[in-house]
């Protein structure tokens, strides 16, 4: 029998930049205002900021072309 069903939730695609822009905003900004300006909680900036320093998401994409 065929398992007809994906397993996990799809990753979320981020707008081009996303993740270069939360760098620029993480220099002037603590996590918690970036948290408040985004509405989202302060460990979803600091994944985003850890994927954004890894080079990950569609900044990292923007660097391998």
């Amino acid at each position: 029998m065929t398992d007809i069903h994906k397993g996990g939730r799809p990753p979320i695609k981020r707008p081009e930049g996303f993740y270069e822009g939360l760098l620029r905003e993480y220099e002037t900004m603590t996590i918690r205002q970036m948290a408040e300006s985004h509405k989202v909680t302060r460990t979803t900036i600091s994944r985003w900021l850890r994927i954004a320093r890894q080079g990950g998401g569609s900044f990292g994409k923007q660097q391998e072309s």
